[in-house]
């Protein structure tokens, strides 16, 4: 039997992960229609896993300009 960590184990509303992201659940909503985030349907609810939130903040971070200290 394999265990989940706590983090992978909770599952976030749209308004949880906008909250998170810092963006009305509308933006959330429609980044899922984009398949720009992933997200767990169980019946008609959905939810989103920690690790998916990571997950897409890290394939929407800019990398830093290394001469000016900000994000290019």
């Amino acid at each position: 039997m394999s265990t989940v960590t706590e983090t992978q184990s909770i599952l976030m509303t749209e308004k949880q992960v906008a909250q998170l992201l810092g963006c009305c659940d509308r933006t959330v909503w429609q980044m899922r229609k984009d398949g720009k985030i992933r997200c767990v349907k169980i019946g008609a609810a959905v939810r989103y896993t920690q690790a998916e939130v990571d997950r897409f903040i890290e394939a929407m971070t800019t990398p830093l300009n290394e001469e000016t200290s900000e994000c290019s």
